[in-house]
């Protein structure tokens, strides 16, 4: 009974419409599925280009990190250099007291 009003329909938008008016139903439908379509990804696009950007944020940021932290090494270094050079100083003194008193 579904079926035969079906029918029934069509052939009533088929006379109404005609055979042209029909083609272009059914492309304007399938015009209307595309752009759904294109939106879905376009949407995905621009995910997979704010997932891109942020590794790159990421990425910009891990090199700010290793180049302060060079620099910290630097710096400590230079520190540890200084501080060997005081306490060797400082022993040399120590020493030349220690022969000046104790000979």
């Amino acid at each position: 009974m579904e079926l035969f009003s079906a029918l029934k329909e069509f052939t009533t938008i088929t006379q109404s419409l005609g055979f042209l008016g029909i083609l272009f139903f059914v492309w304007w439908q399938a015009q209307k599925e595309r752009k759904n379509d294109n939106e879905k990804w376009e949407e995905r696009f621009r995910s997979i280009v704010k997932m891109y950007e942020e590794s790159v944020r990421r990425y910009e940021d891990n090199v700010r990190l290793v180049k302060n932290y060079e620099a910290l090494a630097g710096e400590l270094s230079a520190t540890i250099a200084l501080n060997t050079q005081a306490w060797t100083k400082l022993t040399t003194i120590i020493e030349l007291k220690g022969n000046i008193y104790g000979s």
